[in-house]
């Protein structure tokens, strides 16, 4: 390989778009949530390893989410980072003026992320357990008086631009009585801003060096 064309790879390396890294965690509570209960129950997930650079700021944010049995319009779901930051999955998905009590499907298997097609809180039925990938509800409403209506303010996007690291907390409350919900398990998915092109600008470092040496042989010599 010549200097041109070392030079023309490393530049091609430096302008290629970089892959952003995902990462996910999960947890397998299997455990039942106290039903009509507002205390509910909590789960953590404590991550770290990440720097404060830029580079490891979150970019997307999406959690899986597999409870089984009960009734699912009774149920309210929130995601919470740091203690500080909270995103609403589930807000008694179904819940409107027409119908008080929600959907009254059992169970759910599902991904929620900003960027699905639908509003879990409108899935209307789809099995049981519910399957697919969804957006999360975002109503940051008490689950009392929300409504399919209400504004979608607590998204996963939340938590773009902050740092991974910390605790993870899922909670899960059923807030209406006579069925009973178990919390199976939950993944977080965590994808951090794409990496510098490392190898491309040593690559380019090389290249550099390289061409700086070829100068040195090339130069005059008093003695020729």
């Amino acid at each position: 390989m010549n200097i041109r064309h070392a030079f023309t790879l490393a530049l091609a390396l430096i302008a290629a778009p970089a892959q952003a890294a995902l990462y996910t965690y999960g947890q397998t509570p299997n455990q039942l949530i106290p039903d009509n209960n507002a205390s509910g129950y909590a789960s953590t997930i404590n991550v770290s390893g990440f720097s404060e650079e830029i580079t490891d700021e979150i970019l997307d944010v999406n959690v899986r989410l597999t409870v089984s049995g009960g009734w699912n319009g009774d149920l309210y779901v929130f995601l919470v980072h740091n203690n500080s930051t909270t995103s609403i999955l589930l807000n008694r998905v179904g819940r409107r003026f027409v119908n008080p009590d929600g959907f009254g499907d059992a169970g759910f298997d599902i991904w929620l992320n900003d960027a699905a097609a639908s509003d879990i809180h409108e899935f209307g039925t789809g099995g049981s357990p519910l399957t697919g990938v969804w957006q999360p509800d975002g109503r940051r409403q008490d689950p009392n008086d929300v409504s399919n209506g209400g504004q979608r303010n607590a998204m996963l996007n939340v938590f773009n631009g902050q740092n991974p690291n910390g605790s993870w907390t899922l909670f899960v409350a059923d807030v209406s009585g006579g069925h009973e919900s178990t919390l199976v398990s939950w993944e977080l998915g965590i994808q951090t801003v794409p990496e510098p092109v490392t190898v491309a600008l040593g690559v380019f470092g090389g290249v550099l060096g390289l061409a700086g040496m070829v100068r040195w042989l090339r130069r005059p010599r008093p003695w020729e």
